[in-house]
């Protein structure tokens, strides 16, 4: 073994140590913390009770038991602490440690919630929400929602915001959604995140397929353009083309994994996403069909003047985060489409001026 090989070897297996030694530390610190909470809990201490159901329904320095988890949670919701309460009314729900039960879950959120347990609060308007253990009433849901979500609970926030965007409950109002959506995002919950648009769903299925057939096709003419030029003509249209490709697949990439940090570069980024591909599209038609780039180029501006008009008489559409989303991807698009056009024509114009003045002279 060389050196270089005798010192990595060392290295790895001291890192092993120390971690090692580190998680046996982390254990014996979490056992210890068990028996202290265990000993208060047995003293009847409510907080040390709830804690300690906490403690066995994760398996802290204890052996992990939904069981014990359910007991200790039930000696604390007896004294009526209100988070032993939401606690018990969790493990009704999802049935753990004890017969699942969704109307001894709603009874136990509700003591919990009126207490002021925002959690509590948020589970009781599931409740009314998917009508479990109660009678669905989306009206109520949407107060406990909102008792939640004024107490800083992200789920809380998403769900008021998810309840005015769509109208239930409450009278839709896209603003009070959007406004409730950034609280959420704010904090990092991840479909608020999503429904403004900041994060992406990812990528499935089709669009996979598409964007590697773009992807390969884009590198394999960029290496060898040659074999396009009988039907590109031009071998620098060849080669804009799979750039701006290229730049397609990289913003859909980026559009479905990456993390905004606004919603205006949100906007921008799908203005590019339409912009780019209205661009090969514009490419591809000039050189496939020249005679129709002076129509194409007029349909795009009559679009554009209409959409802008469209936004213009009814202002609601602003307040819109999928109607402005929808601006700037259709805009991009087909500003993306004119460029080219525009483009052909200012060339072929100089062209025939140049053939004239040569016949000229």
């Amino acid at each position: 073994m060389t050196r270089t090989g005798r010192i990595a070897a060392v290295a790895v297996c001291f890192a092993s140590l120390i971690a090692a030694g580190t998680w046996q530390f982390h254990r014996i610190h979490l056992a210890r913390n068990a028996d202290a909470t265990r000993r208060l809990a047995e003293g009847g201490d409510a907080k040390a009770e709830a804690e300690l159901g906490t403690t066995y329904y994760y398996g802290r320095g204890v052996p992990q038991s939904y069981e014990q988890a359910f007991l200790w949670a039930q000696k604390a919701a007896n004294q009526r602490n209100s988070r032993a309460e939401y606690d018990l009314g969790y493990l009704y729900q999802f049935g753990r440690g004890v017969t699942q039960d969704d109307l001894q879950a709603f009874n136990w959120f509700q003591k919990s919630a009126n207490q002021g347990e925002m959690r509590a609060q948020n589970a009781l308007g599931n409740m009314y929400y998917y009508g479990r253990g109660v009678q669905e009433d989306r009206s109520i849901a949407a107060v406990w929602y909102r008792k939640a979500a004024e107490q800083g609970l992200p789920g809380a926030q998403y769900a008021l915001g998810y309840a005015y965007g769509r109208g239930q409950g409450v009278p839709q109002n896209h603003v009070e959604a959007d406004r409730w959506f950034h609280k959420a995002a704010a904090q990092a919950y991840q479909p608020a995140q999503q429904a403004l648009g900041l994060r992406g769903y990812g990528l499935r299925g089709w669009s996979v397929a598409v964007l590697s057939a773009i992807f390969a096709w884009s590198l394999w003419n960029l290496k060898d353009p040659s074999w396009m030029l009988s039907a590109w003509r031009h071998n620098q249209a060849a080669i804009f083309t799979s750039c701006l490709g290229l730049t397609y697949v990289a913003l859909r990439v980026y559009g479905a994994y990456g993390l905004f940090p606004s919603v205006l570069t949100v906007d921008i980024c799908i203005a590019a996403v339409g912009l780019v591909l209205g661009g090969v599209m514009g490419m591809v038609l000039n050189v496939f069909s020249k005679r129709i780039a002076k129509s194409i180029l007029g349909i795009c501006g009559v679009l554009l003047v209409a959409m802008s008009l469209a936004f213009a008489k009814y202002p609601q559409l602003w307040q819109s985060i999928p109607s402005i989303h929808a601006l700037c991807s259709l805009g991009g698009l087909l500003i993306g489409i004119s460029i080219p056009c525009a483009v052909f024509l200012w060339r072929a114009h100089r062209r025939q001026a140049t053939v004239q003045s040569a016949t000229s002279a």
